[in-house]
């Protein structure tokens, strides 16, 4: 409304990716040894990138420090879509929020550049945060926890994960890349496609009459939102 908008057509996401995965903003080696499962991880952002960043502005302009996220929203983010729980197997609490939160923060090769509030996530956090999670929840740390080995599984048909089978209990088990799988596939992917922010700006905020309306009642507090945010 108040520039020009670009649409995220491929070589915008490209270039968009390849900025936040710079190795001084997203840095899955300070806490994964195994590159098979970081690059079958980096596979999987890549492939949902799209609704990532459309749930990480979601989730910016909710947190009132847009361009990025408290610790307190990411607190609440998680509890309203069922990720932290206190299962056994996959137990995620707010500690291990907190935790993580705090790690993915610290700036390793920092420049000012690149700097942001240590109490704040960017894009490039968001999207190692939520490995992080994966790996704490479900990955082979999880698993080290709970004391089982698992054993390699099958495909599970949608092209993602497979489970993997203890060996012991029937018990399953995922690794960090298959529990990111389904971070995506049942928490961020949903968000998105309940939000159709591409689909808003498309067919109703210059088409819907009554949206219209309302934007134009209300332009210049708009306008100066969007100024002070700029």
């Amino acid at each position: 409304m108040f520039a020009d908008f670009k649409c995220d057509h491929a070589a915008i996401m490209k270039t968009s990716f390849v900025k936040d995965t710079q190795p001084r903003r997203f840095r899955p080696y300070k806490f994964m040894t195994d590159q098979q499962e970081i690059d079958a991880c980096v596979m999987l952002l890549v492939r949902e990138y799209g609704a990532i960043k459309d749930v990480f502005l979601i989730a910016a302009s909710e947190s009132g420090f847009y361009p990025n996220i408290s610790q307190d929203y990411m607190i609440d983010f998680c509890k309203q879509n069922k990720i932290m729980s206190n299962a056994k197997r996959h137990r995620f609490e707010q500690a291990d929020l907190e935790k993580i939160f705090e790690e993915t923060n610290m700036e390793w090769e920092e420049d000012e550049a690149d700097a942001n509030p240590d109490d704040l996530l960017n894009r490039s956090e968001f999207l190692e945060i939520l490995m992080r999670i994966a790996h704490k929840k479900y990955g082979l740390e999880k698993q080290a926890e709970l004391g089982k080995d698992g054993q390699d599984g099958m495909n599970d048909g949608v092209g993602n994960s497979a489970l993997k089978q203890g060996s012991t209990n029937n018990s399953h088990y995922l690794t960090t890349s298959q529990g990111l799988a389904r971070i995506l596939k049942d928490v961020i992917i949903p968000i998105s496609d309940r939000a159709d922010i591409a689909g808003f700006r498309e067919n109703r905020c210059h088409k819907d009459a009554l949206v219209c309306s309302t934007i134009m009642k209300n332009y210049v507090n708009i306008q100066q939102l969007y100024q002070r945010h700029l």
